[in-house]
């Protein structure tokens, strides 16, 4: 006989079986209390008792079984989590170097007009873009801090 592990449908019918044992005995015990010898009630009570522990060992058996399946998929969703966010930081990096560098363009190109109004726009739409640059990674770390507490 080959020593396969039983899936937990196995194990939670065999459960299932055994409670149903369980309480055929409990009933055939209370529907002769009467006509039963005490020791016989107390085999019974006793044998009773077994069958409902063997069906609690099961459904724990079942419980781990469906937690070690659980696990290599965990994994993976973590890996597959990792990987987003690292291609998440990616792409705001991305937009990051566009923003700045068409906001340092606008001043380059305003620069050769001579227009002072223009320069002075420009250049702070170049600082405002490092401000907002900042901002967001306060917000991002305060956000990672508070994830982590």
């Amino acid at each position: 006989m080959p020593n396969e592990r039983m899936t937990f449908q196995q194990v939670l019918q065999q459960s299932r079986d055994y409670e149903v044992a369980a309480n055929e005995l409990s009933r055939f015990r209370n529907n002769n209390f009467q006509t039963l010898p005490t020791a016989r009630i107390n085999e019974l009570d006793a044998k009773t008792r077994e069958l409902r522990d063997i069906a609690q060992q099961l459904l724990n058996d079942a419980a781990d079984i469906v937690w070690d399946n659980l696990q290599p998929t965990l994994q993976n969703i973590r890996e597959a989590t990792d990987k987003m966010r690292k291609i998440r930081s990616h792409l705001i990096n991305v937009h990051r170097a566009l923003t700045f560098a068409t906001a340092a363009i606008t001043l380059g190109a305003t620069v050769l007009t001579g227009n002072p109004v223009a320069i002075a726009t420009a250049a702070l739409e170049v600082v405002n873009t490092v401000n907002t640059f900042r901002a967001e990674d306060d917000e991002a770390a305060q956000a990672e801090e508070t994830a982590v507490s």
